[in-house]
């Protein structure tokens, strides 16, 4: 049978922040913290919540700073007049992931007029052109 006892005891902020400044990181808090961004966390460092790193400049990561990056709206696109006028479709995979059947792509087509979308699991990307027939 094993005994947990809890000894609460107080220890000097001076003592924490001499702590957590040798142990973490900058870029580690930022992680341990969820990702918070870093105006956040230079808020955090004022009120005294984070240890006071001087000097630390926070890594960009390539990830953060394309999902900054915006894109031009499309120009006006009209919907055709007919059925099966014009089609959108799309080719994806799923990273890493496979499903039951060894799927591996999904293709998705998308008839502009009536806004019926239909999706196909493919093993392969060149089961794209027979899954287009098919739709």
């Amino acid at each position: 049978m094993a005994w947990h006892v809890k000894i609460s005891t107080t220890v000097p902020t001076s003592v924490i922040n001499e702590i957590s400044t040798s142990l973490y990181s900058f870029t580690l808090l930022h992680n341990r913290l969820g990702h918070v961004n870093y105006k956040k966390m230079a808020n955090m460092k004022k009120l005294g919540l984070l240890p006071n790193r001087e000097g630390h400049k926070p890594e960009k990561y390539e990830v953060y700073v394309q999902s900054k990056i915006t894109r031009k709206p499309f120009s006006n696109v009209t919907r055709s007049a007919n059925l099966l006028d014009l089609i959108y479709s799309d080719t994806c995979d799923f990273k890493s992931f496979v499903t039951r059947g060894d799927m591996k792509y999904f293709i998705t087509f998308i008839n502009s007029h009536s806004r019926f979308s239909h999706v196909y699991l493919l093993k392969s990307k060149d089961e794209a052109f027979s899954k287009f027939v098919e739709f």
